[in-house]
């Protein structure tokens, strides 16, 4: 679904979603990296934090998707 054109080429609900898992990715190879045991709720805080430095609008479900799976 990206192609050269970057996320420009996603639907714009889809940005949030994509935003979102690599979001929890990222905060969950640097907690790793570090040697951080998170559990799942502290990893979901985490992600959470580092998404309203970029953007307060958010629900967070997303997030809440990404980290738990579901």
């Amino acid at each position: 679904m990206i192609n050269d054109q970057g996320l420009d080429a996603l639907p714009p609900t889809m940005h949030e979603v994509v935003s979102a898992a690599a979001t929890a990715a990222t905060t969950q190879a640097l907690a790793s990296h570090y040697g951080m045991k998170l559990s799942a709720k502290d990893h979901f805080k985490l992600a959470l934090l580092a998404s309203v430095q970029v953007d307060v609008g958010p629900s967070g479900a997303d997030l809440a998707a990404a980290t738990w799976r579901g």
